[in-house]
């Protein structure tokens, strides 16, 4: 197979997995409000799911590079659809905290599997592609199918009441539809996704303590460590803005939540659209900087707040969504760079288990820029906040500059040898 046509089927496959997931996800919070649960609630909720994520997402990592990528993907598969059942019967509380617990677990385990499945096979396909290429064709690809279901989420919503349904008979149709695509992801991955490398033959409880020395050998590199504390600094802004742009909304324009409700899908639907173009545009950049791949995600990130100044003096509702898109637009620029270079410091032993920390660190950046938010809002305005955050994350992409970060032949990682007097507990 050739790195073009394995790019081609991972990102249908990857964007078959994100259509069932934006399907429901930009209307979850107007789902739970529908279903009688209050904000404290819904926030309580979120708090777990996001501890749940923080506990399981490292240790899925290394099950994965032990026992299979594609196994433990599928066991994403299954927490999506436990989680889609258990909110299509919340009505208490109790069955909300063990759905988000599932949702918890689906995210944790879907980090880090297929694609260090993808960067393995990658290296082995035929071509001359480089990977950033290669992740910028595959998110292309995969975003455009994203945004595709988010589009018939908000054209349902704002077209839906012709078919005699309540919002929330539309909501509930929408979680089946997506529960149906996870459902038909299963059989799809098992024939696309072929585990060429077998689990190793260790026992797991040798292969874990082998498989430690080599993440933290790996983790203790300068050029992994600045850019795991550098996306700890440039996150937080993305996700206060992620999270809190629909409030801004409000505010701005003083209209009634329910009345801009086909908006949200609507600007999810072209983010991730906006998304596919950078992938594409990600790769143009790291050619145009001669693979500086620190440099190039730095540069991302300075387009980013010059976006985010726009949307701060935003004076009406159509300036600032234009001013969010572009955000994003210029947010997106960095992934494609940021994946190979994550890929490219570590070894296929611990592969998905790095992934999993480059995960966890940006979910820890998101949980930051909420409680940053969150406290600054007692002091400033919301747009204010953002600048202020803008400001923090100067210092992230002063570290994405360093040397280490824009070397076009990376130190190799070697793993640590074996105790020879365990080298084969099943001999």
């Amino acid at each position: 197979m050739t790195k073009q046509q394995l790019c081609k089927r991972y990102g249908i496959h990857l964007g078959l997995t994100m259509f069932a997931a934006m399907l429901l996800l930009p209307i979850l919070t107007p789902y739970l409000l529908a279903q009688g649960f209050v904000v404290s609630q819904i926030a309580i909720a979120m708090v777990v799911m996001t501890a749940v994520i923080i506990i399981s997402e490292v240790p899925s990592g290394a099950l994965a590079d032990h026992f299979g990528r594609r196994r433990l993907f599928c066991c994403s598969l299954v927490f999506a659809l436990l989680t889609n059942l258990l909110l299509l019967i919340a009505t208490d509380f109790v069955t909300l905290l063990i759905a988000v617990s599932c949702w918890g677990l689906n995210q944790a385990t879907l980090s880090g599997t297929l694609n260090a499945w993808f960067v393995e096979r990658f290296h082995e396909a035929e071509g001359e592609q480089t990977l950033n290429q290669g992740f910028a064709a595959t998110y292309g690809l995969a975003y455009g199918i994203g945004a595709s279901s988010a589009v018939l989420s908000a054209l349902f919503l704002a077209f839906g009441d012709h078919l005699a349904l309540s919002t929330l008979q539309m909501y509930q149709l929408i979680f089946v539809v997506s529960s149906i695509g996870f459902i038909l992801l299963l059989p799809l991955t098992f024939h696309w996704v072929k585990e060429v490398k077998s689990p190793a033959q260790q026992r797991f409880k040798q292969a874990l303590s082998q498989h430690v020395g080599t993440t933290l050998s790996t983790v203790r590199q300068p050029a992994l460590a600045k850019l795991l504390i550098a996306l700890v600094i440039v996150i937080p802004v993305s996700a206060s803005i992620e999270k809190f742009w629909p409030i801004f909304v409000h505010q701005l324009e003083q209209v009634d939540m329910d009345a801009v409700a086909w908006l949200f899908p609507a600007v999810m639907a072209a983010t991730f659209a906006l998304n596919g173009v950078a992938a594409v545009l990600s790769a143009k950049l790291c050619t145009l900087l001669n693979q500086k791949l620190g440099q190039a995600m730095a540069v991302a990130h300075l387009l980013k707040l010059v976006a985010l100044v726009a949307m701060a003096l935003a004076p009406d509702l159509s300036w600032f969504v234009a001013a969010l898109l572009l955000f994003f637009l210029c947010f997106g620029l960095t992934q494609p760079a940021q994946l190979q270079l994550q890929h490219q410091l570590c070894d296929d032993s611990v592969r998905a288990t790095i992934e999993s920390l480059g995960s966890l660190t940006t979910r820890m950046g998101g949980m930051l820029g909420a409680a940053l938010t969150g406290a600054l809002l007692n002091l400033v305005s919301l747009p204010v906040s953002w600048l202020l955050l803008g400001a923090l994350s100067l210092l992230g992409i002063v570290l994405l500059f360093s040397p280490s970060l824009n070397q076009q032949d990376p130190p190799e990682v070697t793993e640590p040898e074996a105790d020879p007097a365990s080298a084969d507990l099943n001999a």
